[in-house]
């Protein structure tokens, strides 16, 4: 019974020190169906958006994936001011065809991880089902479960009106992540992925 006072005050200087560095690495959808209603496009400002909320000191990697998988490099690079710009010119050149090879795409990115010691996040975009590689939803969830076992957080952003949201969501619930939605037509909500991305430190 009773009442009590509590005051909070934020930290009103942040140092170098105060900033966790972390691994990031973006899983890019750009199968066929992304070419429908400017998603591409709409991804496509998201990511190159994503790209320069990390913090130098931070590495990151993209992998871009249809039928096949497309990593911008093979390994984590440090998130500098060239490697993001290269990485923004990377974004600019992906289209628009094939299938959707959920399983080896999020397999690549969780092997860039696999090695980390930091905070690790996958920030995931896309807009449909799978139709290449494992495709059975609680197979390619066991797949990636089972490649996570070092506790990377997976951030799901989906896209359109066809996206298997029971994939996307169990990704998120098995591996400490979350997922959002964009409507047909919508934007993705880039303060929400930078979120995520704030999430991993």
């Amino acid at each position: 019974e009773g009442y009590f006072l509590l005051l909070a005050s934020p930290q009103e200087l942040t140092t170098d020190a105060d900033i966790v560095q972390k691994d990031v690495v973006f899983v890019f959808d750009t199968s066929g169906s992304m070419g429908e209603d400017h998603k591409i496009e709409q991804a496509r400002s998201a990511l190159k958006r994503c790209l320069g909320f990390l913090n130098r000191e931070d590495r990151f990697g993209i992998v871009a994936f249809s039928d096949a998988v497309n990593p911008f490099k093979n390994k984590l690079i440090e998130a500098s001011a060239d490697n993001v710009a290269e990485a923004q010119r990377f974004a600019d050149a992906l289209s628009a065809e094939g299938g959707t090879n959920i399983s080896g795409a999020l397999s690549t990115g969780l092997k860039m991880l696999a090695e980390s010691g930091r905070p690790r996040v996958i920030v995931f975009m896309t807009d449909g089902v799978p139709t290449a590689g494992e495709t059975n939803p609680e197979r390619l969830s066991e797949i990636v479960k089972g490649a996570n076992g070092f506790g990377a957080r997976i951030f799901s952003f989906g896209g359109g009106s066809d996206v298997n949201r029971v994939v996307l969501e169990r990704l998120g619930r098995e591996n400490l992540g979350s997922v959002d939605y964009v409507g047909e037509g919508g934007n993705i909500d880039t303060a929400r992925a930078a979120g995520a991305i704030e999430a991993g430190g």
